[in-house]
Order: structure tokens, then C-alpha cells, then sequence
């Protein structure tokens, strides 16, 4: 990845979108994968295509929902907290972090 940083924009953008397409790709082979639909939408939103974000988030809510989760459901309540919590132990996970700050800023 460093060598995308001495990439011009263009073609930076072009690796991007051609990334983007071979997740596209694997979703559609093996549409089982939650975590891999969301990066995806969220590569279509960062990409501008909110209408590709749209129709795959919709997808992956239909599969979470298929399997029981809510998908409303808070993300320490998520199936994937557990392995979060395994990996960053208690305190480190980095989007928590951040979260305790900006409420700790806002009292």
C-alpha cells in the first residue's frame, strides 16, 4: 500500500475501484459474509455510489436478519464483539477509545 501513495490520483483511484470490484465479486460468489458486505457498502459510500451502498446493505441486513441478529443491535451486543473483545483486551479496542473520549469531552 505505500507504493499507492507515490501513485498519481488517477491511477490510485483506478487500483481503488478495481479492489472495490473484486469484493463486489466475492460478495456475489459467496454472499455469506456480513462483514464483507458492510466493507463494501462502506467502500460504495467513501466511492460516492450511494445507491450500490444502499442495495448491498440491504442485502446484508436481509442475511443478519436470516440468521437472528438484530440488526439494530448495539455493536457490543454484536456476534463479532466477542472476538473483538479477544483481540483488544479490555480498554484498547480503538473505537471504544475514541468513543470515551468524545463523551468524556462533551461532559
Amino acid at each position: 500500500m505505500a507504493a499507492a501513495a507515490q501513485m498519481a490520483p488517477a491511477q490510485r483511484n483506478e487500483m481503488i475501484r478495481g479492489m472495490v470490484a473484486r469484493l463486489a465479486d466475492q460478495m456475489k460468489s459467496d454472499g455469506s459474509n456480513i462483514d464483507g458486505w458492510l466493507r463494501l457498502v462502506r467502500s460504495y459510500v467513501v466511492l460516492g455510489e450511494r445507491d450500490k451502498a444502499r442495495t448491498d446493505l440491504a442485502k446484508a441486513i436481509d442475511i443478519g436478519r436470516e440468521r437472528g441478529l438484530d440488526p439494530a443491535a448495539a455493536p457490543d451486543e454484536s456476534p463479532n464483539a466477542a472476538a473483538r473483545a479477544s483481540r483488544h483486551p479490555e480498554g484498547t479496542d480503538p473505537r471504544t477509545r475514541s468513543a470515551r473520549r468524545r463523551q468524556s469531552s462533551a461532559v
